[in-house]
């Protein structure tokens, strides 16, 4: 039978007789079912929608504003990190790799003062690559977030409609339309790209087949 879940796939009892010092397939899905973002994200967007049809109506509510809501905190904190990701560079090359070339052309200067700079300067490089995969790392769960919030709420919608005139197979074929319409259009601009090569070359075949008329009719 197909295991298509990762908590299907994952072995729940892994973490008790692992030996291995290198994650593995089974250790990522393993992580994975144990902290699924839909389970969290779905409820809170759909809760942030409907305070926002409440607060200005289902006419003017806005999918930008409840986006911004439910990440307001994440985006608080990528603005903090950025900040540091920023000023840590800075403070390396301008401040305390310049104090340390002065302290080395110095006569006498104290070692133990070079050793605080050499150890600044390797902390600003931490701190950089740290925030740096913070920073990418807090992009990317951000944007699934936002993803599964915004998917989940459509996929709802669309289970509770009503109407009629729209049913199960317009949903699915709906797919396979859109993908015969990107076909299509593929088509269509080489159609267009094709007939403009021939014009413009039966344009230039046109231009020096009356050169030489032209120039006659012109002299004579």
């Amino acid at each position: 039978m197909l295991k298509n879940s990762p908590k299907e796939r994952s072995d729940e009892y892994r973490p008790l007789i692992k030996r291995e010092t290198e994650q593995t397939e089974d250790d990522v899905e393993y992580e994975g079912w144990k902290h699924l973002i839909p389970c969290r994200s779905s409820p809170k967007f759909e809760r942030l929608w409907e305070e926002e049809v409440r607060r200005h109506g289902a006419e003017n509510a806005s999918v930008a504003r409840t986006i911004v809501r439910m990440v307001s905190g994440r985006l608080i904190c990528a603005a903090i990190i950025n900040i540091v990701l920023n000023t840590a560079p800075l403070l390396r090359s301008a401040y305390f790799l310049r104090k340390l070339l002065e302290l080395m052309e110095t006569p006498g200067s104290s070692y133990l003062l070079q050793v605080w700079y050499i150890l600044a300067i390797t902390l600003c490089t931490v701190v950089r690559t740290t925030t740096l995969a913070g920073s990418f790392n807090l992009g990317a769960v951000t944007g699934i977030r936002v993803r599964c919030g915004v998917l989940s709420l459509v996929f709802k919608k669309i289970l509770s409609r009503r109407n009629q005139n729209t049913s199960v197979g317009n949903i699915l074929l709906s797919k396979l339309v859109f993908n015969f319409r990107r076909k299509a259009i593929s088509i269509t601009e080489e159609r267009v790209k094709l007939m403009s090569e021939i014009i413009t070359a039966m344009k230039l075949v046109k231009m020096y087949a009356w050169e030489k008329p032209f120039a006659r009719k012109i002299g004579g």
